[in-house]
């Protein structure tokens, strides 16, 4: 799955899985606790397997890892803004 459908997907509480294409997806996926394979020799059992993995994910350990990314969103806003006060 594309990086952004992955944000969204877990922003919105989806069982996700990624499929990693680029670092920025694993890089992404690992971050927040996420099932998530390598393309490359990907089969449709293997798939299946990362399906599977995702729904038994647990929920809310996926819902605090989006609730601590958006604290540090919003400290980088914060700290944004203070930069362009200046």
């Amino acid at each position: 799955m594309r990086l952004h459908g992955l944000i969204f997907a877990v922003s919105g509480g989806a069982a996700t899985a990624g499929v990693s294409y680029d670092p920025k997806v694993e890089a992404f996926c690992r971050h927040m606790g996420l099932a998530w394979a390598k393309l490359g020799g990907l089969t449709a059992e293997s798939l299946c397997a990362l399906v599977d993995e995702a729904a038994r994910e647990d929920a809310e350990a996926v819902s605090e890892s989006v609730q601590r990314q958006r604290t540090l969103e919003r400290v980088n806003a914060v700290t944004a803004a203070e930069l362009l006060a200046r």
